[in-house]
């Protein structure tokens, strides 16, 4: 049998199951549809708070999630549109973004694809190993803590779970699927997603490539 796990926090209520939904890139593991938190790993308050000076010094746009909130220096061009793709409501803060206590879960970096390589280079020239940055689209740069990915995520649901890494179906289109797809026995990538991320392949997300793949491998 092929398990597919959600990666994303929507899900399907009349499906009337408890199940483990992972979030932020990795960072926090909770079980639908009760919130309780399985796994939390996020950004130690130090570190955040020197990619906060960093990207105040250079001013890039940075973004922040503490307590599943999501704070914003203020709602320019940027924030609107990532508010329209996820549903996410930023909060504006003002400068206080760049002094806010608490551990972030995630951070999140967007640039123009043509510059996102350097905030990409400046990152990890200044900050070392003490960041995991993936690229989830052109123009956005993930910031979690170190130890997470989707892979490692998986990794824990599977234990929890007690289901063999060859029995799990993972769909993704982005640079930070890699360690998701290394992970699971069938690992497919839309075929909008970009090149490196490709192995199993499928219909994009707008021609039901993921309802594709599960009527062949799944339900056949």
């Amino acid at each position: 049998m092929i398990y597919y796990v959600q990666t994303s926090s929507a899900t399907t209520p009349a499906l009337g199951l408890g199940i483990p939904v992972i979030s932020y890139n990795g960072a926090l593991i909770s079980s639908y549809p009760s919130g309780e938190r399985l796994f939390h790993n996020p950004i130690k308050q130090e570190v955040a708070r020197q990619v906060m000076q960093l990207c105040r010094e250079r001013q890039w746009y940075i973004q922040t999630y503490i307590n599943d909130v999501l704070y914003v220096k203020e709602i320019d061009k940027r924030a609107e549109l990532y508010a329209r793709i996820t549903g996410a409501k930023p909060i504006p803060v003002g400068e206080r973004l760049y002094t806010m206590l608490g551990a972030p879960t995630k951070m999140l970096a967007i640039a123009e694809p043509g510059e996102i390589e350097l905030l990409k280079e400046g990152f990890h020239t200044q900050l070392g190993n003490v960041l995991c940055i993936a690229e989830s689209t052109p123009n956005y740069l993930e910031i979690n803590d170190p130890a997470v990915n989707k892979g490692a995520a998986l990794r824990f649901v599977a234990s929890r779970l007690n289901i063999n890494r060859q029995e799990i179906m993972t769909f993704g289109n982005g640079i930070n699927d890699i360690e998701m797809f290394s992970y699971s026995g069938w690992g497919v990538a839309v075929s909008n997603a970009p090149s490196a991320v490709k192995n199993l392949v499928t219909g994009s997300n707008d021609e039901e490539g993921v309802a594709d793949v599960i009527e062949k491998y799944v339900l056949s």
